[in-house]
Formats: structure tokens, sequence, C-alpha cells
């Protein structure tokens, strides 16, 4: 039988200022595992929500709750946000955990006025990975590994954006940049580094391919980090990586 979603998160979602098109993806969730989350934290989720009157805020909860989904159908059990000020997730699979940071690139397009229309890619639209794994990497937990999941809002971020982000940092440690670094309120460019090796891996979802074969997502791991993941980790976050966003479609966005 399956289990009904919280009667409180019911409310919520159906309240006047809700985006619908996050309303219809949460209540088609049936996944027992995802809808047992749900029901174990629903006091959390709720507050979350509670309040929230932007779509593109209602959007950046409701990734966090399609991580949980992806991790708990593949099999993981999750604690939300199990220290204060700490990563969004504890992940346990088979014994082993990790720790699992959650971001949304909010690209702030223009909804295309037809399902084919090409958009302009805003030149400074790559600087938020930066921006972001910059934040996240301050972010990162000492003692386990730690995942930091990213995804784009629309389908014109690519693979080859993250990877330019990826070098382009590094370069700039290389060199010395301790002013860029600084201004990210790293110390300097060695206590970047010191941070970036906390990252054992990031999953970058983005939607788009150039085939029919690959997949809208990348798993990057991080060869110099002091706390690799296992081969069965790596499977796994390839694996929830590739589970579906929304039932039934491929694709898509919060």
């Amino acid at each position: 039988m399956l289990i009904d979603l919280p009667t409180k998160l019911i409310s919520v979602v159906n309240g006047k200022y809700f985006d619908p098109d996050l309303r219809q993806r949460v209540l088609e969730w049936k996944e027992e595992p995802f809808r047992r989350f749900l029901l174990e934290n629903e006091t959390k989720v709720v507050a979350k929500f509670a309040g929230l009157i932007d779509p593109e805020d209602q959007r950046d909860v409701g990734l966090e709750l399609f991580v949980a989904r992806m991790f708990s159908i593949a099999g993981c059990s999750l604690v939300y946000e199990p220290r204060k000020d700490g990563p969004d997730f504890q992940v346990t699979y088979d014994g082993e955990s990790f720790f699992c940071e959650v971001r949304r690139i909010r690209e702030d397009l223009r909804p295309p006025e037809t399902d084919f229309q090409p958009v302009d890619f805003p030149p400074d639209l790559f600087r938020k990975i930066g921006d972001i794994l910059c934040e996240k990497f301050l972010q990162l937990e000492p003692t386990n590994p730690n995942v930091i999941y990213i995804r784009s809002n629309r389908s014109v971020m690519q693979k080859v954006e993250f990877d330019a982000t990826v070098k382009s940092l590094a370069q700039l440690a290389d060199d010395h940049q301790t002013s860029f670094f600084t201004r990210k309120r790293f110390r300097d460019e060695r206590h970047f580094l010191e941070q970036a090796r906390l990252c054992s891996a990031v999953v970058f979802h983005h939607f788009w391919t150039n085939s029919e074969s690959s997949k809208p997502f990348s798993v990057s791991l991080n060869a110099n980090s002091g706390y690799p993941l296992s081969e069965k980790l790596i499977r796994l976050l390839h694996a929830a990586a590739d589970i579906e966003f929304k039932v039934g479609v491929t694709g898509g966005g919060v």
C-alpha cells in the first residue's frame, strides 16, 4: 500500500502561491522510500517551504527534495541536515557514508516562446559554477567524503562550462592569485586548495547532450581529494544521478 504524502506538506503545496509545476512534481513522486523520507522529515520540509512566495526559492527547496528522492530510490538512508550549519544530507549506502551539499543554478532566462527556441548563453553565466564551488568548498566537512550536487535550471548549461571553471580555479591557485580567493572568503590560495581537497566528487546535472547515447549529467571525481570515494559509492552516484527527475520524463528542470 502506497504511503500517503504528509498532510501538512499537501496543504503547503496546494497553497495559493505555490509553484504549480513544482506542485505537480511533488504530488507525482510516488516511490515508497521517498515518501517515507518525506513523512520522517515532514516538519523540516514544511518549515523550509513556509513563507516562500517566490517560485525560485521554492524550487531551491524542491531540488533538495529531488536529491533525497534519487538517493532514497537508489537504496540509501538519509539524514536531512544532520548538523546545524552543516551539509544538506548525510547519505549512507551499504555501510558507507558521505555528506552531500546541494545547489541549484538560477539562470534567470525568459521562458522560451516555443519548445525549440534557441537561447543566448549569458557570457557571465559560467562564473556561477565557480562561485558555487568556492561557496561549497568552504562548507565541506572533514573526516568524511563530501559530494557536491549542482543542477542547472535550464538546458543551456553544459559540462564544458563546468570543466572550464575547474581548470580556471586551479590555474588561479597555481598563479597565487591571493586577492581572488580572499574575495571568495578564503584566507589565501592555500586555504582554497585545502578546502578543495575535502571535496570527493561533483555531480553536475546539466540536461544537455550532443548525442543520444550521452547522459545529461557528469560525475567528476577529485583526484586530489583527501577523502576519495570507494568504487561502490562511485557506482551509486552514477546510478542515482541517472534517476529521472519526473516519472516517465527524461530531463526537465526544477
